[in-house]
C-alpha cells in the first residue's frame, strides 16, 4: 500500500508550503528552476513523469546510460532494442513532430496544402490534414523541409513508419 507523507518545503522566497512527498519533485521543479535558474536532475522509474518534467531524458541499463536525448529523440531514433522496448507504450503521434516525418513530395503529389511549422506535434497536424485532404507543407524558420500526408501518419501509428 502506498503511504502518503506530508513534508514542508521552503520555496526560497520566504514561503513554506506543505505538500505530499509523491508530488514533491513536480512542484519543486517548477518553483526552483524558475527562481534559481539551476539545472536539476530527477531520478524516476516513471517514464510519463520523466517526459513531463524533463527537457532531456536518460535511459539507463545496469548503471550505464544507453541513450540520452529529448523524448522525440528516444521515441523517433532509439539507440537499440532496449530503448525501443522501453518507449513502446508511448504514443508516437503524441510526442513526435512533423520534422520527424517530413519527406520530399512524390511525383504528382499535392504540394499546395496548408503550411505547418516543423515543431507541430503529429497528433495536432493529423486533424489539419484530414480537414484539408492534402499533405501539409512542413517548414522551419521559413525554409521548406518537405511534406507529410495522411498516409505517412497512418504508417507511423500502425508501426510501419521509419
Amino acid at each position: 500500500m502506498f503511504k502518503i507523507h506530508k513534508k514542508q518545503f521552503d520555496t526560497g522566497d520566504g514561503k513554506i508550503i506543505e505538500i505530499e512527498t509523491g508530488k514533491l519533485a513536480r512542484q519543486a521543479h517548477g518553483s526552483c528552476v524558475v527562481k534559481v535558474g539551476k539545472t536539476m536532475i530527477f531520478i524516476t522509474h516513471d517514464l510519463s513523469e520523466a517526459m513531463k518534467l524533463g527537457d532531456r531524458i536518460a535511459i539507463m541499463r545496469d548503471g550505464a546510460v544507453v541513450q540520452m536525448g529529448t523524448a522525440e529523440d528516444l521515441i523517433g531514433k532509439p539507440a537499440d532494442s532496449y530503448v525501443a522496448d522501453f518507449m513502446r507504450d508511448i504514443s508516437k503521434s503524441h510526442v513526435l513532430t512533423l520534422r520527424y516525418l517530413a519527406r520530399p513530395a512524390r511525383p504528382g503529389e499535392a504540394t499546395d496544402g496548408p503550411e505547418l511549422d516543423s515543431s507541430t506535434i503529429i497528433r495536432d497536424a493529423s486533424q489539419i490534414i484530414s480537414q484539408h485532404m492534402k499533405p501539409v507543407r512542413v517548414s522551419e524558420n521559413g525554409k521548406a523541409l518537405g511534406i507529410v500526408s495522411s498516409e505517412d501518419i497512418l504508417k507511423l501509428i500502425s508501426g510501419d513508419a521509419r
